[in-house]
C-alpha cells in the first residue's frame, strides 16, 4: 500500500494546536484504484489511449462545474497525476492545484502540494500564484504544513522560490522551536536552492547560528545540516570557517573515543557517512592554526588509515573505505598546504 506524499509515523498525533490524521492511503480512493486498474488491462497502446482520452474529458467536464465536491476533486487530481506521470500531456488542473494547497485540510493540502510539484513546474505564473500560500505555511504553527511547504519548495526550486522563500527557509532552519524533521527538510531545501542560485546564500549574519546546528544532539539534523554547510562552503567559505573545529571535534567522538547512538552505528562504525561529510567540509579550509585541533586531525587521520582492514562484510568494507578515501583526501590536501602529515603512511597503505 503506497501512502501518498507525506506520511506520519505517529499515525493522529496534535502539532501545536492542529491535529492531523493518518495519511489517506490510496486503496481508500476506489475510483482512483479501479482507473489504475482498467489502464493496466489495457492490451495495447490505442487501448490506453482511449481509455485516457475519456477520463480527461469526464475530468474536464466536471472542474467546469464550480461546486465540485473535495472528494471528487482529490480522486481527479490525482488521476490527472498518474496519467501525467504516464507521458500524457495534461493541460488542466493547474488552477486546482493552487486551490487546493490554500486549504486547511492535510488531505487537499497533499494532493495540492503534489500537483504543484508535477504539474506547475514548467508553468512561472502559476507558481507565482503559488507563493503566498507557501509563505502562510512555512510561517504556520503546524510542522506538518510546513514540511509540504518544503518538500514543494525543494522539488520546484526555480528563481521565484528561491528568491521569495530562501528568508522563511532559513527562519525555519535557526527556529528554536522547529521540530528535527523540519529542520532537516529546511537545511536540504536551502542546499537546494543554493546550488540553482548562489545568490540567495544566507546572510553571513547567520553563519554562526548554522554552525551551532552541527552540534545539535540529533545526529539526522547534523547529517543534513552538514550537506548545507558543505555547500556554503563553496561559495563563501570565509564565512562558515569556524566549522572547522566543530568538524574536528565532532570526529574526534566518532573516530577515536567511538561514542555514538546505537541507531547510528552501521557495521561497527560510528555514522560513516557523517565521518565522510565532516572530512569532506575540511578540505574547503587550510589546516587548523590551533596545535591542539592539528594534533586531534593528526589522530583521527592516523587511526582512519591504520585500522581500515578488508573484512567480509561487503557493506562495512563499502562504509569504512569511504571515509579512508576521504581521509586520503584531506591528507593530500594538508600536504599541499604546507603540513607534512601521514604522507608516507597513506602512500604506503594505497601500496
Amino acid at each position: 500500500k503506497v501512502f501518498l506524499f507525506h506520511s506520519n509515523s505517529l499515525g493522529q498525533k496534535h502539532c501545536r494546536g492542529f491535529t492531523t490524521k493518518r495519511p489517506v492511503k490510496m486503496s481508500q480512493i476506489r475510483g482512483l484504484v479501479n482507473f489504475i486498474g482498467d489502464i493496466r488491462n489495457c492490451k495495447t497502446e490505442e487501448e490506453e489511449r482511449t481509455r485516457i482520452d475519456k477520463e480527461l474529458a469526464k475530468i474536464r467536464s466536471s472542474f467546469s462545474n464550480r461546486n465540485v465536491q473535495s472528494y471528487a476533486k482529490k480522486k481527479y487530481m490525482w488521476k490527472i497525476m498518474y496519467m501525467y506521470t504516464l507521458g500524457y500531456t495534461v493541460e488542466f488542473g493547474h488552477m486546482q492545484c493552487v486551490e487546493l494547497i490554500s486549504s486547511d485540510k492535510f488531505s487537499e493540502k497533499n494532493v495540492g502540494y503534489v500537483g504543484v510539484s508535477l504539474l506547475l513546474i514548467e508553468h512561472n505564473e502559476m507558481l507565482r500564484m503559488c507563493i503566498s500560500t507557501i509563505q502562510v505555511d512555512l510561517q504556520s504553527r503546524n510542522e506538518i504544513f510546513q514540511s509540504l511547504a518544503l518538500t514543494c519548495v525543494a522539488n520546484v526550486g526555480g528563481s521565484e522560490f528561491a528568491e521569495n522563500l530562501v528568508p522563511d527557509v532559513q527562519a525555519l532552519l535557526i527556529s528554536g522551536t522547529s521540530r528535527n524533521f523540519v529542520r532537516k527538510k529546511s537545511a536540504l531545501c536551502l542546499l537546494r536552492l543554493l546550488r540553482q542560485y548562489p545568490e540567495n546564500c544566507p546572510s553571513p549574519q547567520i553563519a554562526q547560528q548554522i554552525i551551532k546546528l552541527a552540534e545539535h544532539r540529533n545526529v539526522g539534523v547534523v547529517t543534513s545540516v552538514l550537506s548545507l554547510l558543505t555547500g556554503l562552503a563553496t561559495y563563501d567559505s570565509e564565512s562558515y570557517g569556524d566549522i572547522v573545529p566543530v568538524a574536528i571535534r565532532l570526529l574526534h567522538q566518532f573516530v577515536i573515543n567511538r561514542e555514538c547512538s546505537k541507531e547510528y552505528i552501521y557495521y561497527r562504525t560510528p555514522c560513516p557517512w557523517l565521518q565522510v561529510k565532516l572530512l569532506r567540509i575540511l578540505q574547503y579550509y587550510p589546516p587548523p592554526k590551533d596545535k591542539n585541533m592539528l594534533n586531534k586531525l593528526h589522530d583521527i587521520l592516523d587511526r582512519v588509515v591504520t585500522k581500515t582492514e578488508v573484512t567480509q562484510s561487503v557493506n562495512k568494507n563499502h562504509a569504512d573505505h569511504s571515509i579512508l578515501f576521504e581521509a586520503m583526501n584531506v591528507i593530500i590536501h594538508l600536504n599541499l598546504h604546507g603540513e607534512d602529515m601521514l604522507h608516507d603512511r597513506a602512500i604506503h597503505k594505497l601500496l
